[in-house]
């Protein structure tokens, strides 16, 4: 789950794509993107017909200048959180376009205005932020979050809530939010069935769940990313600990690097940047 968007391309505007499967009924929609003029529910042939199509009709996939992910829903909301800390007098634009669920658009006006912003904030950005680290290789885990308390696992299935802040990871009773652990420094033991034994290694103290806090993506052993199931394989960090990590916007490239190449995109093409 997270945020992507993308920005037409001007191909069929400029006579560089194949023929369109009924051409005579070929529309351009409220959001500035190709569609049939039928009702989808009596003629569903020819909307899939159509969208395949588009998948190959010119130099573009899909007919899209621009298709990005820009992030998962974890990392945008601390991209917002940066924007907010440096003032967002300074962002007026990215402001008012940046969404807050899927959906919506960006005009191209307001996309170069966008690309001014996001120089702004490059230059701006310096904070020291709660982080909890994987000890063993120094790889960052997770960021601390404010829209979301801290919180980066909210599991009822196991009757636990994750967390940190700026005194350590925390775990909560997920119905109650009663605090049950809390640790600057700790160890994760696995224990049967997907559970793991937290360890304090201050204090001693001592906290069985039944989950485990997973790092980030690695490969499976026949070194794919993603297995017949299209299930992902995570990291099981050991030994991990919480401190102030110094941020700067370079935290953010990748953000950086997909809203430039929309908010660019949009500009060259005169087309609105979609989010979806």
């Amino acid at each position: 789950m997270g945020l992507d968007a993308s920005v037409m391309c001007n191909c069929y505007a400029r006579g560089l794509t194949t023929t369109p499967p009924y051409r005579e009924c070929v529309r351009v929609d409220d959001e500035g993107y190709l569609g049939l003029d039928l009702p989808w529910e009596s003629h569903r042939a020819e909307h899939d017909a159509f969208d395949n199509w588009m998948g190959s009709a010119c130099a573009h996939e899909n007919m899209a200048a621009s298709s990005e992910r820009i992030s998962n829903w974890s990392g945008y909301r601390s991209f917002q959180e940066a924007l907010a800390l440096v003032g967002w007098e300074q962002f007026p634009t990215l402001h008012a376009v940046l969404p807050n669920a899927n959906g919506g658009l960006v005009s191209a006006a307001d996309s170069a205005r966008c690309l001014e912003e996001l120089r702004t904030f490059e230059e701006h950005y310096r904070a020291r932020v709660p982080t909890l680290f994987d000890s063993d290789t120094a790889a960052i885990i997770f960021q601390y979050i404010q829209a979301y308390n801290g919180v980066f696992i909210d599991d009822g299935k196991s009757g636990v809530s994750v967390g940190l802040d700026e005194r350590g990871l925390f775990v909560l009773e997920f119905q109650t939010r009663r605090e049950l652990f809390r640790a600057m420094r700790f160890e994760q033991r696995p224990v049967a069935h997907d559970g793991a034994e937290l360890v304090d290694l201050d204090t001693g103290a001592r906290l069985t769940i039944a989950l485990r806090i997973h790092g980030h993506e690695i490969p499976w052993p026949d070194g794919r990313m993603q297995d017949d199931q299209e299930r992902w394989r995570f990291s099981e960090p050991e030994r991990m600990h919480v401190a102030r990590h110094e941020q700067s916007a370079a935290d953010f490239q990748r953000v950086l690097t997909s809203l430039r190449a929309v908010f660019t995109a949009s500009v060259d093409n005169s087309n609105p940047v979609r989010w979806c």
